[in-house]
């Protein structure tokens, strides 16, 4: 993912949907105004779709949205479907979802060798965890959400790198691209939510071991920091010895969901309280008295709530 600086595509999503949002009527309690209003949005992002999509083949927006973009598109597409049960942006999904998986189902399509990052292909990955989760209609003949799903997470495995600063996923995929010097927190968390899941909707072990595999070297190298922030990343250039200390929101977001399904599961992994820390790193009170006692209430109602 592009996110070293705000990205163009994102500002412009930005502000184009402000203009649509501007343009919305919802009353409180009413779910027709909500409903109506939710469908507005889908259309406007179909819209934008629509207009590349004989450009650069089903799945993919156009510029100046990322790769990666179009996966969290297509992720929040699957959500709108089964929030609202409007199958009019159906088969758009469901062949976006499969075209980018590429040959071997794994969403390293070639077209996209330049873009293809770790954390591009967990996006993608992500999707279609969604998809299985919410029980997306798989077309005839087409290998199953789930299983797509576990193929990223196994190619992602098989690029563990314990070679340079003890562990992590390098930026990117292929030394040829910017980054591959690069262990960056999105990638950590991306791989982490997606064992979470995996270990949630499959009951398998290994997802749970790797999940703590990757939030202890996250940890260790310094990404999750003291106090639980998480920063941006660390290069191998040097054994990952210095940080660049900018925190992005979605980082530690992936990290706190991927936690929150492990505290749903789990109850401490390796004997440690590992959905608790991260789930405090996000919520904004102070751990000084008076405010730790609310805090920790806080903490307590996220993981009773089940």
């Amino acid at each position: 993912m592009r996110c070293h600086s705000f990205s163009p595509a994102l500002a412009a999503l930005v502000a184009s949907s402000a203009k649509v949002a501007a343009g919305l009527n919802i009353t409180n309690g009413d779910p027709d105004t909500l409903s109506l209003a939710v469908k507005q949005l889908s259309n406007g992002v179909m819209s934008i779709y629509s207009d590349n999509r004989d450009v650069d083949g089903a799945g993919i927006f156009p510029k100046p949205y990322y790769w990666w973009e179009s996966g969290v598109a297509w992720d929040t597409l699957v959500n709108y479907w089964y929030l609202t049960g409007d199958t009019s942006n159906n088969a758009a999904t469901q062949a976006a979802l499969a075209q980018q998986a590429g040959e071997d189902d794994d969403y390293l399509p070639t077209n996209q060798t330049l873009h293809e990052m770790n954390d591009d292909q967990a996006t993608w990955a992500l999707a279609a965890m969604t998809a299985a989760e919410r029980g997306f209609p798989v077309p005839a003949d087409q290998t199953p959400w789930e299983e797509m799903a576990r193929t990223v997470f196994d190619s992602l495995a098989a690029r563990w790198d314990t070679s340079n600063c003890g562990g992590g996923l390098r930026w990117s995929i292929f030394s040829f691209n910017a980054g591959y010097e690069y262990k960056n927190a999105i990638s950590q968390a991306m791989f982490f939510q997606l064992a979470a899941r995996l270990a949630r909707f499959t009951g398998n072990q290994t997802y749970i071991d790797w999940a703590a595999r990757t939030y202890d070297w996250s940890r260790s190298s310094g990404l999750i920091g003291e106090h639980f922030a998480v920063y941006d990343g660390t290069s191998v250039s040097d054994n990952c010895t210095r940080l660049d200390h900018t925190q992005w929101s979605y980082t530690a977001a992936s990290f706190a969901y991927g936690s929150a399904i492990l505290a749903n599961i789990v109850s401490s992994p390796n004997g440690r309280i590992l959905p608790l820390e991260i789930i405090a790193s996000i919520i904004p009170l102070p751990v000084s008295p008076p405010f730790s006692s609310l805090r920790q209430t806080t903490l307590t109602h996220i993981l009773d709530s089940r």
